[in-house]
């Protein structure tokens, strides 16, 4: 009944924990497609000892696309009717899809459970929210405003009929944003629900903490679109798209603020600027804390004293 979809690249060493978190699921009737995208290490030869222990275990072997094009050839093969998306240094709880059908309203088409965040330091649960949401409105205002809800791909469950016409853009990073916001608007009923069945691995050498590349760009890019795309469908909640926007500019200029030695941190930094400038606005701006407000002035005027700033703010 569940096809769930993991790329796979260079993770040799935490791809079994991944591989065992669906496999030892209390419920049992599902597919386990491994994506493996190029890897140039070991992961390819696990993830066919894996197919050889499991027969619910499908393999695929590709040349180096990126986390969407994975899961894009995924979501080709997959052949249930419910689809889930796991990445290969994270891990499910063992009894989620079991509590995803004794809790699983008739009809439902995207259920969203919550994550649980594990760094070196702590282990955090995130805030989400128990309802069943018919309103499209609604339902996108619950991806904003709670943190274990977000636009992230790998804490929902979906009908695969959903997908239809519907891709993960390849060739980007920060891939979750528009495709989840798209999939809801083309859900008629979305289960929130405050369960925790995903362990999020925050690791210091993930795509989303490494040091300042172009393709990090994406963080503001795939936000600019998506605060469009609200513009046009749900103009109620642009003051929310605007926010998480403000927060694309803020994380970006953090990690241009520590790649000082990148070729590249002086032509983003003004690329940056000119989007800051071009998104400036005033009204949309009461809504934003006063601390993003100075935080946003110090970016555009000291990148670095902003960077010290910000790590200092964190605790980073």
């Amino acid at each position: 009944m569940i096809s769930v979809i993991m790329p796979v690249y260079n993770v040799e060493n935490s791809l079994r924990r991944a591989v065992e978190s669906v496999l030892n699921q209390s419920y049992k009737k599902l597919e386990l497609i491994l994506v493996d995208d190029g890897s140039t290490d070991t992961s390819g030869e696990i993830c066919e000892e894996l197919a050889k222990e499991d027969d619910r275990i499908i393999v695929i072997h590709k040349s180096n696309g990126g986390l969407s094009s994975a899961r894009n050839a995924g979501l080709e093969q997959a052949s249930m009717d419910f689809v889930s998306f796991i990445d290969s240094d994270d891990y499910f709880e063992i009894n989620l899809f079991e509590k995803f059908f004794e809790m699983k309203q008739m009809d439902t088409d995207i259920f969203v459970f919550n994550v649980r965040r594990i760094s070196d330091k702590k282990i955090r649960k995130l805030d989400s929210v128990e309802e069943v949401v018919l309103d499209k409105e609604q339902a996108i205002s619950y991806l904003f405003n709670y943190k274990g809800i977000d636009f992230y791909a790998w804490n929902k469950i979906y009908r695969k009929s959903l997908f239809s016409n519907i891709r993960y853009p390849e060739g980007h990073l920060y891939e979750d944003i528009v495709p989840s916001f798209r999939l809801v608007l083309a859900a008629q009923k979305i289960q929130f629900t405050t369960y925790t069945g995903y362990n999020y691995m925050q690791n210091a050498s993930s795509i989303v903490n490494a040091d300042f590349n172009p393709m990090q760009y994406d963080n503001v890019d795939q936000r600019i679109i998506l605060l469009e795309l609200v513009k046009k469908q749900l103009p109620k909640l642009e003051s929310l798209a605007y926010e998480k926007l403000i927060d694309g500019f803020l994380s970006t200029g953090y990690k241009l603020s520590i790649s000082s030695g990148s070729k590249h941190t002086k032509e983003y930094y003004n690329i940056l600027k000119n989007d800051i400038k071009k998104y400036n606005s005033k009204q949309l701006l009461q809504n934003v804390s006063s601390a993003k407000k100075i935080a946003l002035k110090l970016l555009q005027k000291n990148l670095f004293l902003y960077g010290k700033m910000y790590k200092i703010y964190l605790g980073k």
